[in-house]
């Protein structure tokens, strides 16, 4: 399904790259506002952390709060970052070139600074792949990251929390003694 949402933009990109061939200047605005507001959109969304409640450590709870928008909505922020890297790798294989090549340096450089900046959403929209790659390949720092949220990703599954308690701004006492309780109801 995901791929099917994104053959519109890819046909935009198609319609773009070809506008682009005949006005670049034009075009070029053109992609980079829509790729710059795209990405201010997720930068935004991500800003909105929780700190979670409930019966977490201090590193779940830090992987619950980095990852968030790829815990509580998984094919969301899967199809987010795909959009993105349709953004992303097209800006920098095809259009940065043309720019540079037409002249247009300073939409260029956007383009270059825009690409590099938004690397570090798309780990946090689709942390799984990244991370999964990170610990085949025996990169201890994200190993252990990888270990910690396939361990939150298992005490979410086998727990069935719900997003509201992902997404509980208030770590308050009488928060708490209703998850304990949950908890013990469960067993």
């Amino acid at each position: 399904m995901g791929c099917i949402l994104l053959v519109p933009i890819l046909i935009g990109q198609i319609c773009l790259m070809v506008w682009g061939y005949f006005s670049p200047v034009y075009a070029a605005y053109t992609f980079t506002a829509i790729y710059a507001l795209f990405f201010a959109y997720l930068m935004f969304m991500d800003s909105f952390r929780t700190e979670p409640a409930g019966l977490w450590d201090s590193e779940e709870k830090e992987l619950i709060s980095k990852y968030h928008l790829a815990l509580r909505f998984p094919m969301g922020a899967k199809l987010f970052c795909t959009t993105l890297n349709s953004f992303r790798f097209p800006g920098l294989f095809l259009w940065f070139p043309w720019l540079l090549w037409n002249k247009i340096w300073w939409i260029s450089a956007i383009q270059l600074v825009i690409f590099f900046a938004s690397s570090s959403i798309t780990i946090k929209l689709d942390p799984y792949v990244y991370l999964e790659d990170a610990f085949q390949n025996r990169m201890h720092p994200f190993s252990r990251e990888y270990v910690i949220l396939a361990r939150v990703l298992e005490r979410l599954n086998h727990r069935s929390i719900s997003s509201s308690e992902l997404a509980n701004t208030h770590n308050d006492e009488e928060t708490n003694k209703q998850l304990i309780n949950s908890n013990f109801n469960d067993e």
